[in-house]
């Protein structure tokens, strides 16, 4: 658009020009086209130009454009109302309202420059006042010679006539000086290519002004001659400008602060003039308008030089004193390199020319002879060496440090290490060159690939974890999704992990569960990919796979664990719960497999673990009817809906009660009465047990209390403890802050345990103590069901053994159970302890019982549990059978 510009106004000049000489002759065409079409023409042009440009500005800007658009404007109407002027009265008046119109347009231009002026701020303006002194000196001597002179000397004109003409040259001198100081000015402006091509325009059309008023005065002006397309060509000028300014706006441009030498031949360019035309009109003699602005300019002359070797005479004083602090400074920095922790380089077109010591030692080098003349890039590795080089491109021209970059680097011992560089461009001895300041920090690169190892794999076993879990899946479904495939998710959880942790400490936990991973790893082999989700849980990804290939798998990782785990000097086994859903049968985000899966794996657990489970809908049923049971039982806990019942425990041998079993019950203000069966286990899963078993423990104990205020001071009561409470940290605490607020006898307190307790043997046994202590009866439940070794008896401080109904349920018939039953009672007698037989419904089984010496019994024979009221009834009676 720019060079479009400037290729129109030259061709538009010079067909104005073959226009206007061939219409020499024809001087009403000349003047039509000369004074009237061709500037209104490019008046116009220009003011489509420069009014594009104001649509895109704001701020005082903007307003330097209108008032040059306004001038323009004003030109349009002059140049019309002289042209009609003209064709009317073939001599037109002067001065007229084209005069004046005229006179405007030179104001707006004067305003439009003085705002530019105000707009370029913190510009030393004083420093060039002699320049601008001394040619404005000239332009005025020339002016009061060549043109007000002869103004003045008419006296044929009026006095508006005067006025007006002299109101010409005048303004033209105010349009100077402006224009000069803008010129110099300029320098300092970052738009000054724009600024530049305005003073041109201006300085065309102060020439077309001076030429007019001297030739007017003269008598020798013609109109639509040479000098009416003079005006034109300011006009488009200006316009240029706009189309410039427009082109640049919103590009970065640079701030131009440099010295240009030839504005400093100005002033003796204008006194050249001026000698030239004293010499050339009166002689240098000659006292005139001429010789005193000579005089003049000479002074100033002679006033500015002494002024320029006053302030070159300060300059090198000050640019001594400068060198000398340079010195000092210099050397203060070279130390200050020396002795920085960081590694300072120099390189001119890549050769290395200077180093300081922490650069020798980052290189691991020992001299300088080993690093100064080498290239850079010897040091580079090579597939970083293009990032180095686009560093020094951005480096290139600027003069502070750049933003950092980080490469390896090789040492001269062959170490690679990370380092972190700033670069910057220098002038190193009058040659370009780069500084760069380095800094080792491969430890911080090796802290953060850790990091970020850690954020993706766990730290103990290195399997991918959880978030890499997150990040794999979505992009293995979106994988079938595309090729209508299918994909397993496995969660697993090891059975009996926590019993192990426990037994033999947290650290050789971690090393089982490093065993455990290696194993599952090389059972899994290419199939999938196995990741750790924290404790004892694992998940694991099988691509395209269909449900037999997955249940093989999953089948391969339970019969590899058949094997047991050998660790130091033990030998450990455990087995999974595997839990597998499928996408998108079960579920089509990340989310919802996780979750089928964990489902799955849980029925697994809940079927004895070793196993594995596939997500069936039905699953989600049962999920839900436990959830609905747990809120049902914290509902319980607190509307106070639990009760107790009392089985009596008899003496077989002298029918008397000598004891009651604590058995809770639960009334549900819907559903009715909810059988233990339905609810203790989810209670046990979820915790609820323990807030459960401590309310059973104390209302049992009231309870006991009560009956013993009243006379059965030798009735005892049996309360059966969970695996969960027993093993809970405040049990112990629980039970003694029992004792304190009922204040009962402890002796008349047992507390029943199952075999389960053996998973934690050293704890339980330490827990058991403590209650042995205090006083209390210590009894095994379901004593033969469990799995647990017999060894261990011997080391239990029971007084106890209940023979689970199991065993009692066919002793009257059957004679393996009379043979298991017998073998119990007969051990619990060389152990010291109790045997209670628990489910006696007939005789048969009672006389059975009995024949073998079996302490203690219940069973609906004698009574079935009954609320308090109803079992006080039987205290006095006698059960034997």
């Amino acid at each position: 658009m720019r060079k479009i510009g400037i290729i129109f106004t030259t061709i538009y000049m010079i067909f104005i020009y073959i226009c206007l000489y061939i219409f020499k002759d024809n001087e009403s065409m000349r003047i039509l086209l000369g004074t009237f079409i061709f500037p209104l023409i490019g008046a116009g042009i220009s003011i489509f130009w420069i009014c594009q440009y104001i649509l895109k500005l704001t701020g005082k800007q903007k307003y330097v454009w209108v008032f040059l658009a306004m001038g323009n404007l004003s030109f349009i109407i002059a140049q019309s109302i002289w042209y009609y002027q003209i064709t009317l009265y073939k001599v037109p008046s002067y001065p007229s309202w084209a005069d004046f119109l005229w006179l405007v347009q030179y104001l707006l231009y004067l305003s439009a420059l003085i705002i530019e002026i105000t707009i370029t701020k913190g510009v030393p303006f004083v420093r060039f006042i002699f320049n601008i002194s001394i040619f404005m000196t000239t332009a005025i001597a020339l002016s009061i010679h060549f043109l007000i002179t002869p103004i003045l000397a008419s006296s044929s004109n009026s006095i508006w006539e005067v006025t007006f003409s002299l109101a010409y040259p005048i303004i033209d001198l105010a349009l100077l000086f402006v224009t000069i100081g803008l010129l110099y000015l300029s320098k300092y402006s970052v738009n000054k290519k724009v600024l530049s091509i305005i003073i041109v325009g201006l300085f065309f059309q102060i020439f077309a002004d001076t030429a007019h008023t001297y030739l007017l005065s003269k008598g020798n002006y013609v109109p639509g001659g040479f000098v009416d397309p003079l005006w034109i060509l300011p006009l488009l000028i200006i316009g240029i400008a706009s189309i410039y300014a427009r082109y640049r706006l919103g590009q970065q441009v640079e701030y131009y602060s440099q010295t240009n030498h030839e504005y400093n031949l100005i002033p003796y360019v204008g006194a050249f003039i001026l000698l030239i035309s004293v010499l050339f009109n009166h002689g240098i003699h000659s006292v005139g308008s001429l010789g005193i602005g000579l005089f003049l300019v000479m002074v100033l002359i002679v006033i500015r030089q002494n002024t320029i070797l006053i302030v070159n005479r300060n300059l090198l004083q000050e640019l001594t004193e400068t060198n000398d602090e340079l010195t000092k400074s210099e050397e203060r920095y070279r130390h200050l390199v020396e002795i920085s922790p960081h590694a300072i380089a120099v390189d001119i077109k890549g050769k290395l020319v200077f180093i300081n010591k922490a650069g020798l030692e980052l290189l691991g080098a020992t001299s300088y002879e080993q690093i100064i003349g080498k290239s850079i890039y010897d040091f580079i590795d090579k597939n970083y060496i293009q990032t180095y080089q686009l560093q020094r491109e951005k480096a290139d021209s600027k003069q502070t440090l750049i933003e950092q970059c980080e490469y390896p680097v090789k040492r001269i011992d062959g170490e690679i290490i990370y380092v972190e560089s700033r670069i910057a461009e220098i002038n190193y001895n009058g040659e370009k060159a780069f500084l760069a300041v380095t800094q080792d920090v491969t430890y911080r690169k090796n802290s953060e690939e850790r990091i970020k190892h850690m954020a993706f794999f766990d730290e103990l076993t290195e399997l991918p974890n959880r978030a890499m879990f997150h990040k794999n899946i979505n992009k293995k479904i979106e994988k079938a999704r595309e090729h209508n495939n299918q994909v397993a998710v496995m969660f697993i959880d090891l059975d009996r992990f926590k019993f192990i942790n426990d037994t033999m400490g947290h650290s050789f936990g971690d090393v089982f569960l490093k065993n455990v991973s290696t194993r599952m790893v090389q059972l899994l082999g290419h199939h999938g990919t196995i990741y750790r989700f924290g404790g004892d849980e694992f998940c694991v990804i099988l691509d395209i796979v269909d449900q037999e290939k997955a249940e093989m798998i999953a089948q391969k990782i339970i019969d590899g664990f058949s094997k047991l785990f050998n660790i130091g000097n033990h030998e450990f086994y455990t087995t999974p719960s595997i839990g597998i859903s499928f996408y998108p049968k079960d579920g089509e985000d990340e989310d919802l497999l996780i979750k089928q899966a964990d489902i799955a794996m849980y029925k697994a657990k809940n079927l004895g673990g070793n196993n594995y489970q596939l997500y069936t809908p039905v699953l989600d049923k049962e999920n839900s009817n436990k959830m609905e049971m747990e809120n049902a039982l914290r509902r319980a806990i607190v509307n106070h809906e639990f009760f107790i019942h009392y089985q009596p425990k008899v003496n077989l041998h002298t029918g008397e009660i000598v004891g009651l079993e604590a058995l809770i019950r639960w009334k549900h203000p819907d559903w009715g009465l909810v059988s233990p069966l339905q609810f203790i286990s989810i209670a046990e899963e979820t915790g609820l047990i323990i807030p459960i078993g401590t309310w059973i423990l104390h209302e049992a104990c009231l309870q006991l209390k009560k009956w013993h205020n009243e006379g059965f001071s030798t009735l005892s009561i049996a309360v059966n403890i969970s695996p969960r409470q027993f093993q809970d940290k405040d049990f112990l605490k629980i039970v003694r802050n029992v004792f304190r607020d009922i204040q009962l006898d402890p002796q008349f307190l047992q507390i029943e345990i199952t075999e389960s307790i053996m998973n934690n043997f050293q704890g339980s046994l330490s827990t058991l103590t403590e209650l042995k202590q205090l006083g209390i009866k210590i009894s095994i439940d379901d004593f033969g069901t469990g799995y647990s070794s017999l060894s261990y008896l011997k080391y239990l401080p029971i007084d106890e053994i209940k023979i689970d109904k199991s065993f009692v349920d066919d002793i009257s018939i059957n004679q393996r159970d009379i043979a298991i039953v017998k073998t119990i009672i007969d051990m619990g007698h060389h152990l010291h302890v109790f045997v209670t037989a628990e489910g006696i419904e007939t005789k048969q089984q009672y006389l059975v019982l009995k024949e073998h010496h079996c302490n203690v019994g219940q069973g609906y024979l004698f009574s079935k549990p009954l609320p308090p009221a109803e079992v006080e009834q039987l205290f006095n009676q006698s059960f034997l059978k």
